[in-house]
């Protein structure tokens, strides 16, 4: 007797759930601590700032974190206006991309040699309103420092995002300009 070739291949281990996750949480790691570890060459730049580019923008965080409304907590402790801090925005700074901490510094070079810089908060908000309103949108420079000024008050967003900073800066354009009588809304009602 003789036998007969088999007319299917050989059968392959097979791949189970559990091993198919465990190679690709293992190489989802690998990926992530790459990532983490910063070889991108555009991020090997020092995020520092002047003293004065510090100052603006925390400066607009401040102004951002009460005009037009009381900026959201996102459950974070305490009003917005209180993370305003020079550690809030060191903390932010190592997030960014050298290109975008070059806009973001130029941004508030701009703000400060407008003028702006320790100035009361209706002519902070006007400056920003007119620098936003020069063009159709924003100066990228200008969107970089209020998208880090946000992400300063707020672990919420992404430093490197203009989303929310273009909604403000557009919202800023639109509104009515503040002056000296300048009062943030809030959830009380006057009597």
């Amino acid at each position: 007797m003789s036998e007969e070739p088999s007319a299917r291949p050989p059968a392959r281990p097979r791949l189970t759930r559990r091993a198919f996750v465990r190679v690709a949480g293992t190489g989802a790691t690998a990926m992530v601590l790459a990532a983490g570890i910063g070889t991108s060459p555009a991020r090997a730049a020092p995020a520092t700032l002047s003293p004065q580019e510090a100052d603006m923008i925390l400066q607009v965080a401040r102004a951002g974190a009460v005009y037009p409304a009381a900026f959201p907590a996102f459950g974070e402790e305490g009003p917005a206006v209180r993370r305003a801090t020079a550690a809030r925005l060191a903390a932010r700074l190592t997030e960014l991309d050298a290109p975008r901490l070059e806009l973001a510094r130029q941004g508030a070079r701009s703000l400060v040699s407008a003028g702006l810089l320790n100035t009361g908060r209706p002519r902070l908000l006007a400056g920003i309103a007119r620098q936003a309103s020069a063009t159709q949108a924003a100066a990228p420079e200008l969107v970089a420092v209020v998208a880090l000024a946000v992400a300063t008050v707020s672990a919420h967003f992404d430093p490197a995002s203009d989303a929310a900073a273009s909604v403000w800066l557009n919202a800023l354009r639109n509104l009515p300009a503040p002056d000296s009588r300048f009062s943030p809304l809030t959830t009380r009602r006057p009597r």
